[in-house]
């Protein structure tokens, strides 16, 4: 019997290190992070390949019609003008002394077209009376035709004499006129951002001689108006060539260049988030103004596109030209959706799939994609509100079946 007992006390102790040893040696579930399945709004967007810049919706350099010496400067920067405001007056005098000129010789060509019509009535009488003698025989035909030329030569110099007195008095109508171009006008209502006029200067419709001298703008060399130079979007204070840099701030843009690829998904009316750096990363709520009809080459490497978005009411007098924009477009937005982080998306055998966690095992469950972007994707099917989904982040032992044990809740 003592035998026995000691026999059956040995196998007992033997199977209880046996039991301890398959607990410390069995294999230990995988600790994974996890979340909660939820019901969201998901937010699509595409961000600018480039830092935006502020500028006013209409901006021109303003230049003269003629070149003439600067007289008087009446604006500085930072006024505010109306359309017709004088901002340059140039030195008139030169054209004032051609219209004295022309109305000097006004009076002349006047007195010599009367002249040439006398004479014309003259040489009009004998010619008629050249013909009659022709015709009685007491007088050689040709003296009558030598009359009869004299009577064209007449006519001609009226005609000629006339067409000198109209030619003088467009001579002094354009004078005129550029006597009114001596004074450059604002052309509309704006705020002056710069100002590249010092009296003494001469002025000229190709820039200043003797300035400081101005390069282009960044949307390239600006045109020649009625009595502007036009760069619209133009680039910062002394980016164009004119005396006057005039700016409507009461509607502002920013132009931004986005990735070819995202040509075909931004249309204009869209919303877009636009971050300003100088205002504290203050955001505002801009929309796409204009998607430009071209595909840029600029950069060797790279096509982009290039859209415009406008400020909205709210950002005017916060923001100045000039201020870089982070732009980021909002081309689709869904609420009340499920959505998981993408990086919980798995692909296999070319199917969705993500790791939905059930009574501590790991099940691969293939899901249907609505929409996706680099952090959150929209689940159609296959999951429900509430699931507990495991993250492995990397962990490529993960399989299906395989237990595991939920650590901590994964972030996005």
């Amino acid at each position: 019997m003592r035998r026995a007992a000691l026999v059956f006390a040995v196998l007992i102790l033997l199977g209880l290190a046996g039991t301890v040893g398959w607990w410390f040696t069995r294999p230990k579930p995988l600790e994974v992070p996890w979340l909660r399945v939820a019901r969201t709004t998901f937010l699509d967007s595409v961000a600018g390949t480039t830092t935006g810049v502020v500028d006013p919706a209409r901006r021109l350099w303003v230049q003269p019609e003629l070149a003439a010496r600067i007289l008087e400067v009446k604006v500085h920067r930072g006024d505010r003008v109306k359309a017709g405001d004088p901002l340059v007056v140039l030195d008139g005098a030169e054209i004032l002394d051609q219209m004295r000129v022309i109305e000097a010789t006004l009076p002349v060509m006047e007195a010599r077209i009367q002249q040439a019509e006398t004479r014309a009535d003259q040489v009009a009488r004998d010619a008629d009376r050249a013909e009659r003698l022709t015709r009685e025989g007491s007088l050689p035909a040709v003296q009558r035709d030598n009359a009869a030329s004299a009577h064209s030569l007449a006519k001609l110099d009226v005609v000629a004499s006339r067409a000198a007195l109209q030619q003088a008095r467009v001579q002094f109508d354009v004078a005129r006129s550029a006597l009114r171009h001596t004074v450059v006008r604002a052309p509309f209502d704006g705020d002056v951002l710069d100002v590249d006029a010092e009296v003494g200067q001469i002025a000229s419709p190709m820039g200043l001689g003797g300035g400081k001298g101005t390069g282009s703008g960044r949307s390239g060399a600006p045109f020649a108006g009625a009595s502007a130079a036009a760069s619209l979007m133009g680039g910062g204070v002394g980016g164009a060539s004119g005396l006057v840099d005039i700016a409507d701030q009461s509607r502002m843009a920013v132009e931004v260049d986005l990735d070819e690829r995202d040509y075909g998904r931004v249309r204009a009316g869209m919303d877009a988030q636009l971050t300003i750096d100088a205002l504290g990363k203050r955001v505002f709520t801009g929309t796409v103004d204009e998607v430009y009809p071209f595909i840029s080459r600029a950069l060797d490497q790279n096509r982009t596109a290039r859209i415009r978005v406008r400020l909205p009411d709210d950002a005017l007098g916060q923001v100045l030209a000039g201020m870089s924009v982070q732009v980021e477009v909002l081309v689709a937005r869904k609420e009340n959706v499920l959505t998981v982080p993408t990086t919980a998306v798995m692909t296999r055998g070319g199917k969705k799939v993500v790791w939905r966690v059930i009574d501590g095992v790991a099940h691969a469950t293939p899901i249907e994609v609505e929409a996706s972007t680099w952090e959150s994707t929209v689940v159609g099917s296959g999951l429900a509100e509430g699931d507990i989904l495991a993250v492995p982040r990397g962990i490529t032992s993960l399989k299906d079946g395989q237990k595991v044990q939920v650590s901590e809740v994964a972030t996005p």
